[in-house]
């Protein structure tokens, strides 16, 4: 369902890339990907607060996603409003100290 949704979002089919996003979070885990599809699905709708919830629970199941939407410009609108989480902190704490030295 996931690639189904992937697909539907290239083709700009918003409606049905949703419906397969959704449908793809019905399985026994739930999956990063699919939130952060919903997310962009979300943006391009113009529900920029749906897109930031939807974000923030991909990033609470994998952190590491945070930093592939910094560079994702379409997610650009809602940046400033998405949680960065306590691991992407810490390291960016680390580098700074470092830098320091």
């Amino acid at each position: 369902k996931l690639s189904l949704g992937q697909i539907a979002l290239i083709a700009g089919e918003l409606e049905e890339a949703e419906k397969y996003f959704n449908e793809s979070l019905k399985g026994e885990e739930s999956e990063s990907g699919s939130y952060y599809y919903l997310a962009q699905v979300a943006i391009l709708k113009g529900d920029k607060e749906k897109a930031v919830n939807y974000m923030n629970i991909a990033i609470d199941l994998e952190p590491k996603i945070y930093l592939k939407v910094q560079k994702e410009t379409v997610f650009t609108p809602i940046m400033n409003e998405i949680r960065k989480p306590k691991q992407i902190k810490e390291e960016d704490n680390k580098n700074r100290n470092k830098r320091r030295r």
